[in-house]
């Protein structure tokens, strides 16, 4: 049992059938699903779910026969497997010539997802643990990005965050301040590489 058809692409390689997956459509869905299972069925079914906020916000955790990721959605999982350097090496020539060469190619690529990515990351993490309520979803976030400089504006993210969410009260300032505590970043050792799993290795 899968969230959605995205997570059909990760998984379907690694199993017997497609006639063995349920995609839910969403995550209350799964969750609605594997609410309404007996414990006896949760032998043969596995429901897999993002972690996304609903762990550390304490909203959700593990259980028999729901799995969650280890990281905020399987993307991320996957990165600390190794799926960007198996990016690199497939769309980036250059980068097959050695080591380094993929190694850096592959820091390029996570650096710069990152800095995309951190800030509408840490405003979600901020608002589910806090119920703020912040409206985060649907940034088109190539628009906050300078195409000369490649830095991303990181107070105009925040405002138009702010703009959007109708009835807060915090101001852009005070929005700012409290994501110094929120996690940054994206933890992973560049000096060494784990192999991609293989192509049909079972779960």
């Amino acid at each position: 049992m899968l969230e959605g058809r995205d997570d059909l692409l990760v998984f379907s390689p690694r199993c017997v059938s497609l006639d063995s997956i349920i995609v839910c459509g969403n995550k209350p869905k799964l969750l609605e699903a594997y609410e309404l299972t007996e414990s006896s069925e949760r032998d043969r079914i596995v429901f897999i779910a993002d972690c996304d906020y609903d762990v550390p916000s304490g909203r959700l955790s593990p259980g028999e026969g729901l799995i969650l990721t280890k990281h905020t959605d399987i993307e991320t999982d996957l990165v600390e497997l190794g799926i960007v350097r198996s990016i690199a090496l497939r769309a980036v020539p250059s980068s097959r010539g050695s080591d380094d060469a993929v190694a850096s190619t592959e820091r390029h690529i996570l650096e710069e997802a990152i800095k995309l990515a951190e800030t509408p990351g840490q405003l979600r993490h901020l608002s589910a643990v806090r119920g703020l309520g912040l409206k985060v979803g649907g940034l088109q976030l190539r628009r906050y990005r300078d195409k000369a400089s490649r830095s991303v504006s990181r107070d105009r993210i925040i405002e138009a965050v702010r703009q959007r969410t109708s009835g807060t009260q915090l101001t852009a300032q005070e929005i700012g301040s409290q994501l110094e505590e929120s996690p940054s970043g994206c933890r992973r050792r560049w000096k060494t590489h784990p192999p991609p799993p293989a192509e049909n290795a079972p779960l």
